[in-house]
């Protein structure tokens, strides 16, 4: 059953890159070994435990689908958020967000105490910074799960 809670979905009408999001995301890519130049490409990661998981997919060849869905996938997952970036020869370009009541929430207060303006979710969605704040995201879970590796690997030593 769909979350009850409030979905936005905001079309960007002038292009706007998201390096920082372009970087993350192909970084992760190569982790992963996949080529995200191909349509059809996808690539999940989620942390042991976690309730969402990241789901990364080339859709047509040309746009790039960033969505962090529920782990458990019933047969309707809607994401809190979701990013279409459209791949062009000048980096990858915001075209599409969604995103929920609380993602917003979580992201407004992110910016306020950076003393930048959020901007209204229903007529002015800041797509760079919103792009910014998601490559974060997803750069902390990564830390979390490099810290998690390494006290395994530290754990596992300590065991021989």
């Amino acid at each position: 059953m769909p979350s009850p809670e409030h979905h936005y979905q905001r079309r960007s009408e002038t292009p706007t890159t998201s390096p920082h999001l372009q970087a993350v995301i192909t970084d992760l890519a190569v982790y992963y070994e996949v080529n995200l130049n191909q349509a059809d490409a996808r690539f999940n990661f989620v942390q042991p435990e976690q309730e969402k998981q990241w789901l990364i997919a080339n859709v047509d060849g040309q746009h790039i689908d960033v969505a962090r869905c529920p782990v458990k996938i019933d047969d309707f997952t809607v994401p809190d958020i979701d990013v279409l970036l459209a791949m062009t020869p000048n980096g990858w370009q915001t075209r599409k967000v969604l995103f929920t009541d609380a993602v917003w929430e979580a992201f407004a207060k992110v910016a306020a105490e950076k003393g930048q303006p959020a901007g209204d979710p229903q007529e002015n969605v800041p797509f760079g910074a919103f792009t910014e704040y998601v490559a974060h995201l997803i750069e902390n879970e990564l830390r979390l799960e490099q810290a998690r590796e390494a006290a395994e690997v530290k754990a596992g030593l300590t065991l021989d």
